[in-house]
């Protein structure tokens, strides 16, 4: 999980991050996906689903927040996406 520290006043305080896998249907979607939001600015990386979670063949783009900003973006461009979950 991502992680920001950030001093207030003496004190340090950790912020989390929410991370979001949008799950696609090729490896392909996968990698387009990503290099479209890393155009747009958004930090994002390919990852292989857990057994347990896998859609379609697998494969998956994770974002850390601005998952309606990503998935906007990503539809935008015509990639299908069959799946959003939490990490």
């Amino acid at each position: 999980m991502y992680c920001t520290t950030v001093v207030q006043e003496s004190k340090t305080v950790r912020v989390f991050m929410e991370k979001y896998i949008f799950s696609t249907g090729t490896v392909t979607y996968a990698i387009k996906a990503k290099d479209i939001l890393k155009r747009k600015g958004i930090n994002a990386y390919v990852e292989r689903s857990s057994a347990k979670d896998r859609i379609g063949c697998g494969y998956g783009v994770v974002v850390a927040s601005q998952k309606d900003v990503a998935e906007q973006i990503l539809r935008q461009y015509g990639i299908k996406i069959l799946d959003v979950k939490k990490k």
